[in-house]
């Protein structure tokens, strides 16, 4: 008896072994977690051991000259605060959106060539960040780049927050807390595997999410702050909404409410605002997703929308595909759009800043 409650034992416990480590091996191939040179992952959990440090009183921010960062700390090209004669400047505030570091690029070449003048979009995006954390970001350190004006991107996650995670002098802290408490084990756990440290974002997301009513009082408190200091600083705001890349009558219950609170918002604040929805709509909101730039390319020249097109990060000019996004198809993605989104998100921002320029 004790020989054949042994032998199932052990049988149960390989049995999770083996499944826990087809798990580790699923989500490493997978690219669920993928860890690149820099030990960034930018999934799940925005997991950084090298790319992020802790910042008042923004919560955290970039480590410059690594990763994506340039030596300003901001995911760029090397830039110089020196203005050239007549320069037009812009810094752009967001999340993983704006830090794709597509649009603000796009929108400089459109600006340049309708106005006729040297045009610097300075992009200030952060993976993880709302506008809680934009604002704080753009009162430490907006001052240094003299903007003419400020562009700030919105979504309707904003109404959540982004586990973000990362590890600092042997403690792991995440955008709205630290986990002071975590023992060796875990540490080391965290550190070596993608399957903990997806559960660990998964239940850390859980944990951190606000109620619908208390992430709109955050944005409407951060954007009302923004809009009084740009008002004080007497720098033009511009606001725009990149909406979920599906069809309106798909999204969430949630997105819904936050659509409808967010443009009554803007609307009460008088803060200029880009709606795009729409234009995203009209042009085929899923062929914006990531994994769909080949017929978005080929969507955009049937539409007579090319015009000014030329795809930003490595883009290959044969076929419009910016290299990054030849790495996988992420279809799924709903946030996140393709070269082609962001192309429209500075059309339509050009459009308006020409138009009252």
């Amino acid at each position: 008896m004790p020989r054949k409650f042994l032998s199932r034992a052990l049988l149960v416990v390989a049995g999770t072994l083996l499944g826990l480590l087809v798990l580790e091996v699923g989500i490493r191939m997978l690219g669920l977690d993928d860890i690149t040179e820099h030990e960034s992952v930018d999934k799940f959990l925005k997991w950084n051991r090298d790319c992020k440090r802790l910042a008042s009183p923004h919560g955290y921010e970039l480590v410059p000259s690594s990763c994506a960062a340039n030596s300003m700390g901001i995911i760029d090209h090397e830039r110089s605060v020196e203005r050239e004669p007549d320069e037009l400047r812009y810094v752009a505030l967001g999340d993983s959106v704006t830090a794709d570091a597509a649009w603000t690029l796009h929108l400089e070449h459109l600006l340049a060539a309708s106005q006729g003048r040297p045009v610097e979009v300075f992009n200030l995006g952060v993976p993880g960040y709302t506008p809680v954390n934009e604002v704080a970001l753009y009162r430490a350190r907006g001052a240094e780049f003299d903007p003419d004006g400020v562009l700030l991107q919105l979504g309707l996650n904003d109404y959540n927050f982004t586990p973000v995670l990362f590890e600092q002098d042997g403690t792991i802290y995440s955008v709205q807390a630290n986990a002071e408490d975590v023992s060796r084990l875990q540490l080391d756990l965290f550190r070596r595997s993608a399957l903990y440290r997806v559960i660990w974002a998964q239940l850390l997301f859980r944990e951190q999410q606000p109620t619908f009513e208390e992430g709109a009082a955050a944005l409407e408190s951060a954007l009302t702050e923004l809009a009084q200091m740009c008002d004080d600083r007497d720098t033009p705001l511009l606001a725009t909404l990149v909406p979920p890349l599906a069809e309106r009558g798909s999204w969430p219950p949630r997105d819904v409410r936050a659509y409808e609170h967010l443009t009554a918002l803007m609307d009460e604040l008088g803060i200029p605002f880009i709606d795009l929805t729409g234009p995203f709509e009209r042009f085929g909101s899923r062929e914006l997703r990531k994994g769909r730039q080949e017929g978005a390319v080929q969507a955009l020249r049937a539409q007579g929308l090319a015009d000014g097109y030329e795809p930003q990060d490595g883009g290959d000019k044969s076929d419009g595909t910016p290299a990054r996004e030849r790495k996988g198809d992420d279809r799924a993605d709903r946030v996140h759009p393709n070269d082609v989104g962001h192309f429209l998100i500075a059309r339509e921002l050009s459009a308006l800043l020409t138009a009252g320029r």
